[in-house]
């Protein structure tokens, strides 16, 4: 993941949850970017410049952002998700979302699909670094959502969100 990082030319230098603000930093110079979730959302290229952990993150705070925002429907007219469908560089294509909330994505290289949690791919970086920066922040936007809407459950919110948090995605054969 540090080599993949060091290529990549943005990084994520601060994240501020309280203000909903992030500090982007372009590699190799001074100069920085003090952007809210939904301005870098939509900087598809700064996005696509990212590293895939780096650009999950920012979608997974955008996620938990919009389930606990008071002017969601402001935040949600200002977002263009359509980044989410571009899979230039990544082993991994996001094919669908079930029901459950679940992602299919497709391995290109070993040619087999797998069903997981977004939770379940966000929280693994060897797993995230294999998708497109543009999906894995969709992804992690995924999680985000699902993370909030599993801990706003009374009754089982936290010790389910704790068992999807620890579960390991399935077994692969890394060749």
């Amino acid at each position: 993941m540090a080599f993949l990082s060091q290529q990549m030319p943005y990084f994520i230098e601060e994240i501020d949850v309280s203000k909903h603000m992030l500090v982007v930093r372009c590699r190799g110079t001074r100069s920085v970017m003090k952007m809210s979730y939904v301005d870098i959302i939509n900087q598809v290229e700064i996005i696509e410049g990212l590293s895939p952990v780096h650009a999950c993150w920012i979608g997974g705070y955008l996620g938990r952002c919009l389930v606990n925002a008071e002017k969601k429907e402001i935040l949600q007219n200002r977002m263009n998700i359509s980044f989410g469908l571009k899979n230039k560089k990544g082993r991994y294509k996001i094919l669908f979302q079930n029901r459950n909330g679940d992602i299919g994505y497709f391995d290109q290289k070993t040619k087999r699909e797998f069903l997981e949690s977004p939770l379940v791919v966000a929280n693994n970086d060897h797993l995230i670094t294999g998708f497109d920066p543009s999906q894995a922040c969709y992804i992690g936007m995924l999680a985000g959502l699902s993370l909030e809407k599993t801990l706003s459950q009374p009754s089982k919110g936290l010790h389910q969100a704790q068992i999807l948090l620890k579960k390991p995605p399935k077994l692969r054969i890394v060749t």
